[in-house]
């Protein structure tokens, strides 16, 4: 990994301690969820994700609400994707189970 340098950033208060707070209770740091957010943007991969939304052929609603679940699993934190898996996995009547 390159070399890491401070950053100072302006961040209102109230945001800067929600997301503190937040991260902690995630077990991460800050930096972390920085970083984090930092490489999606700069990936373009939220833009790709719309893309990818918008170009879904909607004729098909099974297939698409399908193609649409993995594309935005694709992109959202780790524990939401598990999350979502164990409710997909716990559901008989889930439409991919």
């Amino acid at each position: 990994m390159a070399p890491t340098m401070p950053r100072p950033i302006r961040v209102p208060d109230p945001e800067w301690h929600a997301a503190l707070a937040a991260a902690r209770a995630n077990g991460e740091t800050l930096t972390d969820v920085v970083r984090r957010a930092l490489v999606a943007y700069a990936t373009g991969e939220s833009r790709q994700a719309v893309d990818a939304l918008d170009a879904l052929d909607p004729r098909d609603p099974e297939v698409a609400h399908g193609e649409a679940d993995k594309i935005l699993l694709a992109i959202v934190p780790v524990e939401v994707r598990e999350a979502y898996e164990r409710i997909e996995g716990r559901a008989p009547w889930w439409a991919s189970a």
